[in-house]
């Protein structure tokens, strides 16, 4: 059985000072009658939206993070922090909740309700964005992106997505690989440029992406106007994803420890064993990604010779199956790189990729056929190949290609 938050086509609970006494102030007795009389809160230290898409088959583990994260905010308390979630699951219309101190625990209770709609429209996500900067001012905002996730890949490529079984499109005659973008619900995807667009720039501290894939040089560059740092994984997410048990007080800290949330993801699965031991996370300052560009830009337009003697199949890759478009960067750019150029890549990704770690493997024992990991730079890139006319097609739509390659 194929246990993921990507569709592959067969597809320590810290307590925070004040506790929980310090936040009776969050006042569960709020009033939100109603979506026509929404009582807005004052200005927090921070918002942070966990933007739930699960009208898919990852419906089952929407209640249970949920859950998790009650359990986690109800031993630290929210302290000055709002924790709003925008759920949209299996048979029910989409509903924004908010996390509120409610007698001696955290429970959600419904903000506003929504009208039948797909989240992952750019309409729907523009208005919920909207909605939770009105409703819930604050300093800073962070936001976690929670669903299937596939990188930059084409989303029109996917046909369907059910709540029990998937179903793809033919793509090509030279491709061969199934595919889905960023979200699925009924049918339909977000495309990374579409993600980017819909997102406001400078809008968050941080950025985390629930989903798989999604840690590439390629979205890392689209969004390196929208957050300060970037938490994603270059390879796929077992699919109970983030532990929010061990992680949930971290967002409501008076300072977020990103490395923290990320060395617990790792600790997380890494502590497992068998099939259930895999897991690949990365913490990436966003505010490099312009100077990472510019010289991968150089690498490649030095090395022209290189690159065409460089067999893709030996380079590190962090997707399954016999067709790969997630290689590690690192790996490549070692391989096509002058020494001089190199030493001045790893100089820049050490201060790029604050956080990087992998199990030693990842799902071996499952289908398709996992792997062992021997190079982990903790983010991805695509090797160009001509046989995937189709990908191609779309990867010359995406900012990383417009720099590197012009």
């Amino acid at each position: 059985m194929n246990v993921l938050r990507f569709l592959f086509g067969v597809f320590s609970i810290i307590l925070i000072g004040g506790g929980i006494t310090g936040c009776q102030k969050d006042d569960f007795q709020a009033q939100f009658v109603s979506t026509g009389d929404i009582f807005v809160r004052d200005t927090a230290t921070r918002t942070v939206l966990v933007y739930m898409a699960a009208k898919n088959s990852l419906w089952s583990y929407h209640d249970e993070n949920i859950n998790q994260m009650k359990e986690a905010l109800s031993l630290s308390g929210l302290r000055d922090c709002h924790v709003v979630i925008y759920s949209s699951q299996m048979n029910a219309n989409p509903k924004l909740l908010e996390m509120v101190w409610s007698g001696d625990r955290v429970d959600t209770i419904t903000v506003k309700n929504y009208p039948f709609q797909n989240s992952v429209d750019k309409s729907t996500m523009q208005q919920v964005l909207a909605d939770v900067k009105r409703f819930f001012p604050a300093k800073e905002n962070g936001l976690i992106l929670w669903s299937h996730g596939l990188n930059w890949l084409p989303a029109h490529l996917v046909y369907n997505d059910g709540p029990a079984s998937v179903a793809f499109s033919t793509i090509d005659s030279t491709d061969g690989i199934r595919l889905n973008s960023f979200g699925v619900e009924n049918g339909r995807q977000m495309e990374l440029n579409e993600l980017r667009d819909v997102l406001p720039d400078k809008g968050y501290r941080f950025i985390l992406f629930d989903a798989c894939l999604m840690g590439s040089v390629e979205v890392a560059y689209a969004l390196r106007n929208k957050a300060d740092f970037l938490i994603a994984s270059p390879a796929e997410i077992w699919i109970a994803g983030f532990p929010y048990r061990k992680i949930m007080q971290e967002f409501v800290a008076p300072t977020v420890d990103l490395e923290r949330v990320c060395e617990t993801f790792y600790e997380h699965y890494n502590s497992k064993s068998g099939l259930e031991r895999t897991g690949a996370v990365a913490l990436i300052d966003l505010k490099q990604m312009e100077p990472l560009s510019d010289l991968v830009g150089q690498i490649y337009r030095n090395g022209r010779a290189r690159i065409d003697t460089v067999d893709w199949r030996g380079v590190q890759q962090y997707d399954r199956g016999h067709y790969h478009t997630a290689f590690d960067l690192d790996d490549y750019m070692a391989r096509i790189s002058s020494p001089d150029l190199y030493r001045q890549f790893q100089d820049l990704l050490s201060r790029t990729v604050l956080y990087a770690a992998s199990t030693p493997s990842l799902f071996l024992g499952d289908y398709p056929a996992g792997f062992y990991v021997r190079k982990y730079s903790g983010v991805s890139v695509y090797i160009w190949q001509d046989a995937h006319a189709t990908l191609n097609e779309t990867y010359v739509t995406l900012d990383w290609y417009k720099k590197v390659f012009h």
